[in-house]
């Protein structure tokens, strides 16, 4: 059933004729109210005509597929990670009043096309070429939400600034007076994983830092698969690092952990930052300084620019790149003495 204008009186607490009004741009109303009004509209679905970013008719019902890039199957609500699970919180915010139908897919779901399909949004670092051409092979609009793809023009990204969050990390520490600095990152296999190098070495370069303490985990980075190797480099190749950079929570983990059982104190002898500030950041001990990104707004922005771009062709692969920010929190801390 179409949206009513007493639903939106009601939903304000105006008169259908104010709601009437505002909505039509008659009358001699103040624009909070005509925004309010609008607002409110917007939320419950009612198609506004001269607002691009309103409910279009054109799309609205229609499919969206979400791609968990690397997955082979569609997971469930409760297998979402909170990287994901915010993202989606933003697509949603966005979407909602659209009333399109989100199809949640893995990798071998991407060259499907369904009927009334508008696009599709893939979320994660994890975007293989095949991946690239099942929906370039749809020849409609796609964005990515948490990395972009160098070698295609038509695929659209929204993402934070891994480059940049690896830079942040680098300088804080330094700043600190570390001057023996590891990075722990996800496989090479994932873009993003590829950018935090790439950020990490430029760094180094700038700083005058030897970039030799690198090493990488393969999937799955989780706490167990890493903490073994963490245990392992800190016993021996890593043994004069001060700090460490973690590609990922769950690393930071591992590492924090590792030094726990080598005896090794954290921040006193050896600092460590996480990349990704999702869940598990601030319960950690001690709690694990981390770059945060934006999910919430790549999501929203994600869906936006999907939307767009299935209107208007000039606005597809467009990328958009956002600031990550550093939280400082109990695992960092001063180089140690003898180091400083």
């Amino acid at each position: 059933m179409p949206v009513t204008i007493r639903e939106i009186a009601r939903k304000v607490g105006m008169s259908p004729s104010t709601v009437s009004q505002a909505l039509s741009g008659k009358g001699k109303l103040r624009w909070e109210t005509r925004m309010r009004v609008r607002a409110a509209a917007r939320e419950l679905g009612y198609y506004l005509a001269d607002d691009p970013f309103g409910i279009n008719p054109v799309i609205s019902g229609r499919p969206i597929r979400i791609v968990f890039g690397g997955q082979q199957r569609a997971p469930e609500a409760s297998e979402l990670g909170a990287f994901a699970s915010r993202v989606l919180d933003g697509v949603q915010s966005v979407l909602r009043p659209y009333r399109t139908h989100l199809v949640w897919g893995s990798d071998a779901d991407a060259g499907v096309v369904l009927p009334g399909l508008i696009g599709t949004l893939v979320i994660g670092g994890a975007v293989s070429n095949a991946l690239v051409q099942a929906i370039e092979a749809t020849h409609l609009p796609a964005v990515t939400v948490g990395c972009h793809v160098d070698s295609c023009s038509t695929l659209g990204a929204v993402e934070a600034d891994a480059i940049e969050g690896i830079r942040l990390s680098v300088a804080y520490l330094y700043e600190l007076g570390h001057r023996r600095i590891a990075l722990l990152n996800g496989s090479q296999s994932t873009r993003t994983s590829d950018q935090k190098l790439t950020g990490f070495l430029r760094a180094c370069h700038d700083y005058g830092l030897p970039a030799c303490y690198i090493a990488s985990v393969d999937p799955p980075w989780s706490f167990d698969h890493a903490l073994p190797l963490a245990r392992s480099l800190l016993s021996s190749a890593w043994t004069g690092v001060t700090a460490v950079i973690a590609a990922y929570e769950s690393l930071g983990a591992a590492v924090l952990e590792a030094c726990r059982e080598l005896g090794r104190s954290v921040p006193g002898d050896l600092s460590v930052i996480a990349y990704h500030d999702e869940e598990l950041a601030g319960s950690t001990t001690p709690k694990l300084t981390a770059v945060s990104l934006p999910l919430y707004q790549m999501g929203r922005l994600a869906a936006t620019h999907l939307v767009a771009a299935s209107e208007n062709t000039d606005l597809v692969g467009v990328r958009i790149v956002l600031p990550p920010r550093l939280s400082v929190r109990e695992s960092t801390g001063p180089a140690p003495a003898q180091f400083g």
